[in-house]
């Protein structure tokens, strides 16, 4: 089970990374809903820019990640943003 939050069908803006390291590990990518070429689809995205968005998926052995041009092949929007999951059976 899961809820959608509708009303952020955005990513947040791409934002290059400075020279220095950074202090901290990055946060995870936020996970999404949305449609790809007539498919729908749930997992991490990240913005790249340039129109680009990196598609990732937590179990990357099985499924590695993928880069997606944004109004390419069928198209692509994001319905949104997961905000919460239960996984018990």
């Amino acid at each position: 089970m899961i809820v959608i939050d509708r009303k952020q069908s955005e990513l947040p803006a791409f934002k290059p990374e400075g020279r220095k390291a950074p202090r901290r590990a990055p946060a995870r990518d936020a996970i999404y809903v949305f449609n790809h070429s007539g498919q729908v689809r749930l997992k991490r995205l990240r913005d790249l820019g340039e129109n680009f968005v990196a598609v990732m998926s937590d179990n990357h052995r099985e499924h590695p990640p993928e880069i997606i041009k944004r109004g390419r092949d069928g198209g692509f929007r994001i319905v949104g943003k997961v905000v919460w999951w239960d996984v018990r059976g």
